[in-house]
């Protein structure tokens, strides 16, 4: 039987007959039939001129809006990649950042911000080196991104008391509060801000990654969103130990980016990051071992800027600490009083030959 036959067997052939027998009683059978022809017709040229006009919304990255449904990228070396919008997020003032699947054979993602004309973001694709890019309208400049130093390890304070309020806290959701929300306050001293090349750029790193790790939370099916309350230049010269520069960002008063705790209490945060240059790890971060609203004072975390998103994710990856997640079991530090249990873990496995994690595990190949 072939493909229109099958069709038109499972076609609601009566209400239909039913239909076309009310507006002309001299339908035959075969007209029917020829009717059926017509329509399949209709719908295969219909689907064809589908796909050209996709094509032709096709627009470059430099000329792209927050509304744009298809981007193609000039990578060098490589040619037009393209990808098709899976969100995108409007920041204000026409600032925006946008996240999209790469179409093709190779599968990956492309995302970036475009804040105040400096537009930063990356490519990655599953299989090829990833890439980082920055630039403005005028020009991309192009970069591989390096191996990202690691995490420094799950900081647990076994002293953190239980929350007596947390099981009569009512249930937060979209519909009746903020709890998919997580506010972010994220300040950096004037170093990232020289190395990144302007205020805007540094802000433009900070909106894409914002966007990759939203895309993460989306991808995963965790309900939560980051959202950036404010950006904020402190006066700080970077130790290159991050747990140095986390113990002082966390203290209230002992004359290191004490104007953080004020900034954070002015703007709501939940949180606060500190971007910080080249280090001995990647990223540092408080770990919550319970619900308790005593981890106030340690919701605090430090990322080197220029790993921040895709494809080393490392923003994700610390606030992930900082709402009680752990590294995969084998690099993970933790106590007989973490309450999360055996979810806090993060994951890797096999595809084949090709080896996959979740943001919070190590990448150690022996180890998949």
């Amino acid at each position: 039987m072939s493909l229109l036959a099958a069709s038109m067997k499972n076609f609601p052939e009566k209400k239909f007959l039913q239909r076309i027998s009310s507006c002309c009683l001299c339908f035959s059978k075969l007209k029917i039939i020829k009717l059926y022809h017509f329509l399949f017709l209709c719908l295969f040229f219909t689907g064809i001129r589908g796909e050209n006009a996709f094509a032709n919304e096709v627009e470059s990255l430099l000329e792209s809006d927050r509304l744009s449904r298809v981007l193609s990228i000039d990578l060098p070396g490589v040619g037009e990649i393209s990808a098709s919008r899976i969100f995108s997020k409007d920041l204000g003032e026409g600032d925006f950042s946008w996240n999209g699947r790469v179409l093709g054979p190779r599968n990956g993602y492309l995302t970036f911000s475009n804040v105040r004309g400096t537009i930063s973001g990356s490519l990655t694709r599953i299989g090829e080196p990833s890439y980082r890019f920055t630039g403005s309208p005028a020009g991309l400049n192009f970069e591989k991104v390096k191996v990202g130093g690691q995490c420094g390890g799950c900081i647990v304070d076994n002293n953190l008391p239980p929350d007596p309020r947390y099981n009569a806290v009512p249930a937060k959701s979209w519909r009746n509060g903020e709890a998919h929300l997580i506010d972010l306050l994220i300040v950096y001293p004037a170093a990232v801000r020289s190395e990144a090349g302007s205020t805007a750029d540094v802000e433009a790193a900070i909106a894409s990654a914002v966007a990759d790790s939203n895309l993460c939370y989306r991808k995963s099916l965790v309900p939560i969103q980051l959202r950036v309350v404010h950006m904020a230049e402190v006066s700080y010269t970077p130790t290159g130990t991050l747990n140095i520069d986390l113990d002082r960002l966390k203290a209230k008063s002992d004359g290191y980016m004490d104007d953080a705790h004020t900034l954070r209490d002015q703007y709501g945060a939940d949180l606060v990051c500190l971007l910080t240059t080249d280090s001995d790890y990647g990223g540092l971060a408080s770990t919550m071992t319970r619900p308790s609203l005593s981890f106030e004072s340690s919701g605090f975390n430090v990322n080197v800027w220029d790993q921040l998103g895709a494809p080393n994710y490392t923003l994700a990856h610390e606030i992930g600490h900082n709402m009680g997640c752990l590294h995969n079991r084998e690099d993970a530090t933790w106590t007989s009083e973490y309450d999360y249990g055996e979810f806090c873990f993060g994951k890797r496995w096999l595809v084949g030959a090709e080896g996959y994690r979740t943001v919070m595990s190590y990448n150690n190949a022996s180890q998949y």
